[in-house]
């Protein structure tokens, strides 16, 4: 894509890419679940590749996410959905008495 592509041409390919979610502008948010940043259709970086197709990646320096792994802003992941105390029960099945959980590790790349 061009280096300033135009909004048209910016919301086109974010509607036509991200095949989870729907852009309606280019302010709506998103939140990558592996970087946990929160980013807006402006910034997210938007890739032409040599057989002409388009690749939307997460604008944070060295997260390679892609639409799959973004939700929108305040979506409860869902393991905090089934069992918003998911740490007690591990606790309780290694033997352990509740502790205060940690707080959950950000994803790496390998």
């Amino acid at each position: 894509m061009s280096a300033h592509p135009g909004s048209e041409d910016r919301l086109s390919t974010l509607c036509a890419e991200d095949q989870f979610r729907t852009w309606k502008s280019l302010e709506d948010q998103r939140v990558c679940i592996l970087c946990e940043k929160k980013f807006n259709g402006h910034e997210v970086e938007i890739i032409r590749s040599g057989e002409g197709k388009y690749e939307l990646h997460c604008p944070t320096k060295e997260c390679n996410s892609g639409p799959h792994q973004w939700v929108y802003p305040g979506t409860p992941l869902i393991s905090d959905i089934i069992e918003p105390d998911w740490w007690r029960a591990i606790d309780k099945e290694r033997g352990r008495r509740p502790t205060e959980p940690a707080p959950p590790p950000k994803a790496t790349h390998l």
